[in-house]
């Protein structure tokens, strides 16, 4: 299923010799003018400048001409609806415009009173007249006033006539264009708080979802139990069915049922609140199969998750291929209305069958990508190398690495291969009585070098835990390595190093790759009441057992690095956890993080968990603020202006190769809303994380990462009210009906304009 990634105004002019303007919806706008060589403007000081649309007390009215009537349709087309009744001054002689007829499909709002109690709408919105508009307003006006000027220099009446018509169609053109997206917006709500499933390609496959190029339409069916399918699949009469489905029945075995079937045309899954007590993981039962160290030349007996099944939930659903769209739903007020509006207009009464109207959705995920990576990168290639504007199908995953080091180093340096060590520590939860579970190789440990280096890292962890809640044990050296990195290391080199893990055989997670491994799952739980400030510094019990285990970590490699002095003054601070736990996992816009981060990271600063989501070409949240702790943590506070920390090339020190340097926001100023900045030296590094599969275009290879995510235009979900296919064909006809006929009369009354619109003789003229 690939990853499940995660909405004038014109306003009171002032009036000359007490007007008051025309007041609308949403206050005074003292900009309000009508166009060039309309009828009248605003100018300097509230004056009021041109011909009028309305006598001025004091002013004899001039006559009402054709550039007049225009500009009466400017000032139409330029005023948004206004829910208060009219009011008619000097300088504003045209009421609001009314209100246009409700669609078919409008979605009514839901009211708390008797009258209006379970009918869902969006509130009617007017906009201003957009850029468009505006120039078909403006060519009225001036056709208005060419039809006056050839008028008055004795053109005759059919070039005024015909100028006032086509000024009389652009108008109301202009004005039918203003009330389009207002029209849009009643007949569509959008679902604005959803994760779309996407399409992901390796070498050999794709997988996830996608729409089809118009997006995927279907009558929305809720499915609260799995009786509540056998609609979808046979028994309803209006398909295909877009399926709202609870988290809990979202498994493989009813999505292999719905993928079978034309009668699906999406998904939309609702969130499980709680989580699944039985548990979720999508991910696969042998995570990174074919990518560790084990295989056929190397511990073949270990291969393929032969010996331990590490993820026994993993129901393998983000490596499977599905042709028409799934979308989570995050937002539990979107799915009640998803719900309210299907018990409406679908939910069948005593047996019957629902008659339309009926309640859709509409998911939109196409994907540019298709069959595996080379096919994509191939197609990228050659757009690349023959167009201009290249279109792009597919991009690498890629991110960044944030690496540090505890002393400055330059290109000369040299690592020695025999200090070489490996640590990990995989996901630590402490679960089963602070008990720490230390994994080793059984093939590299065959090796008498490699087996004596990893008893040493064993007992040094052993020391560091005895006098602290952590408890170490070594699993049977019979039992192969957990998924980790190490496992990546060890297929260039056997080198010695262990894995920390709170499982013993297979995990205890058991939402692991999911969206409901949360804070919760592993035991972040915060007393009701506290502020954000109070939560971000609350040690939780998970933040105080990942200080236990980073204090054994410390101590173990201060040990193996050399020291020789007593290790009980190492110990990590529960508090600095809590607050990277809360930064990461709760809430990235805190105190802690806006006084650590650069002063252009602060968009990436949201009250809520920053993206986790691997990025296609820059670092993601996620990296940004790992690098900025780093630097916080590790880093040494300089006194540099800040052109010389933006700048560090500029100054005249020798190091300033060795180190990087960041201007952080800082701490706020107590007695003030602004920040005290400050540069910070350090030794903390970016570097990119590409597969060489992509450096070394072999994007076919087995041995490294060909991961790829499909690129997409649009990705959107709405739903809305939906006429029976007859209705929708006789308002087709009567529409080209109504067009066609339209544009007989116009044809008919432009040739008879001369007709139609011939002048009265001037009084004046006449002889006696």
């Amino acid at each position: 299923m690939g990853q499940i990634l995660r909405g004038p105004e014109l306003g009171e002019a002032p009036g000359n010799g007490g007007g008051r303007g025309t007041e609308c919806c949403d206050g005074p706008d003292p900009e309000m003018h009508c166009v060039e060589g309309g009828a009248w403007t605003w100018g300097e000081g509230g004056t009021r400048q041109g011909a009028g649309m309305g006598p001025i007390p004091g002013e004899a009215p001039s006559p009402f001409t054709r550039a007049d009537l225009v500009s009466n349709l400017v000032s139409i087309a330029h005023r948004p609806h206004c829910p208060r009744p009219p009011r008619r001054h000097w300088n504003c002689l045209t009421p609001p415009l009314p209100l246009p007829p409700r669609p078919a499909g409008t979605i009514e709002s839901k009211s708390s009173g008797a009258e209006g109690r379970g009918r869902y709408s969006l509130h009617p919105l007017f906009p201003r007249v957009g850029a468009e508009a505006e120039a078909a307003i403006k060519m009225a006006a001036a056709a208005g006033r060419a039809g006056e000027s050839r008028r008055a220099r004795g053109g005759g009446a059919p070039g005024g006539g015909g100028a006032l018509l086509r000024g009389i169609l652009l108008c109301v053109a202009a004005s039918g264009s203003c009330w389009g997206n207002s029209v849009e917006r009643k007949i569509y709500i959008t679902l604005n708080r959803t994760a779309p499933c996407v399409r992901l390609l390796n070498a050999t496959h794709q997988i996830g979802c996608q729409s089809s190029i118009n997006g995927d339409t279907g009558v929305i069916h809720v499915a609260e139990k799995e009786q509540d399918l056998k609609w979808v699949l046979s028994d309803g009469p209006h398909p295909p069915y877009m399926v709202l489905l609870e988290g809990e029945l979202f498994t493989r075995e009813l999505l292999q049922q719905l993928k079978g079937t034309s009668r699906v045309s999406g998904l939309a899954v609702a969130l499980s609140k709680p989580s699944p007590s039985p548990g979720f993981s999508p991910g696969l039962k042998c995570p990174n199969d074919g990518f560790g160290v084990y295989s056929n030349d190397y511990g073949p007996q270990y291969a393929h998750c032969n010996w331990t099944v590490w993820n026994p939930l993993g129901n393998g659903l983000s490596y499977e291929d599905f042709d028409f769209p799934i979308f989570l739903l995050e937002d539990a007020n979107e799915t009640q209305i998803i719900k309210q509006c299907y018990r409406d207009h679908n939910l069948p009464q005593n047996g019957s069958i629902p008659e339309y109207p009926l309640c859709a959705m509409q998911l939109f995920s196409h994907m540019h990508a298709v069959t595996s990576t080379v096919t994509c990168m191939r197609r990228r290639t050659i757009q690349s190398t023959f167009s201009l504007n290249p279109e792009e199908f597919c991009d690498p995953l890629i991110d960044y690495n944030v690496w540090s080091t505890l002393k400055p180093i330059n290109t000369s340096s040299k690592m020695h291969p025999s200090d070489e060590v490996i640590m990990v520590a995989a996901r630590v939860a402490l679960r089963n009585n602070s008990v720490l579970w230390v994994h080793t190789d059984p093939i590299s440990q065959k090796n008498e070098s490699v087996q004596l280096r990893v008893k040493n890292l064993v007992e040094a962890l052993t020391r560091s835990s005895m006098d602290t809640n952590v408890s170490l044990q070594e699993v049977s050296q019979s039992q192969p390595l957990p998924p980790s990195s190490f496992q990546r290391f060890l297929r260039a080199r056997n080198i010695p190093g262990v894995v920390l893990a709170d499982h013993r055989t297979s995990f205890h997670n058991r939402y692991y790759q999911s969206v409901y491994d949360t804070p919760e799952n592993i035991l972040m739980d915060y007393p009701a009441g506290l502020s954000p400030e109070e939560a971000l510094t609350y040690v939780t019990d998970t933040a105080k057992s990942l200080a236990e285990v980073a204090t054994v970590v410390a101590r173990a490699l201060y040990q193996l690095a050399g020291g020789n002095s007593s290790t009980s003054a190492i110990q990590a601070a529960p508090e600095t956890v809590s607050q990277m736990l809360y930064g990461f996992l709760i809430k990235a816009n805190n105190s802690w993080f806006q006084s650590i981060i650069k002063q252009d990271m602060k968009s990436i600063m949201v009250d809520s968990v920053p993206q986790h989501y691997i990025a296609v070409n820059s670092p993601v949240n996620t990296t940004q603020l790992v690098q900025s702790v780093l630097v916080n943590l590790t880093g040494t506070v300089v006194n540099f202006t800040k052109e010389e920390c933006q700048n560090p090339e500029k100054m005249s020190i020798p190091e300033k190769e060795l180190y990087e340097y960041s201007w952080v926001q800082g701490p706020r100023d107590p007695n003030s809303t602004s920040r005290i900045p400050f540069c910070v030296r350090s030794t903390v590094h970016l570097s990119k994380a590409l597969s060489p599969a992509f450096e070394l275009k072999q994007w076919g290879s087995t041995e490294y990462s060909t991961w790829t995510e499909s690129r997409w235009k649009d990705i959107r979900a709405r739903i809305f009210l939906v006429a029976s296919r007859e209705l929708e064909i006789i308002t087709l006809v009567v529409g080209i009906a109504i067009l066609v006929f339209s544009l007989l009369a116009t044809y008919f009354i432009n040739a008879k304009a001369d007709v139609l619109f011939s002048s009265p003789p001037d009084p004046g003229a006449m002889a006696y």
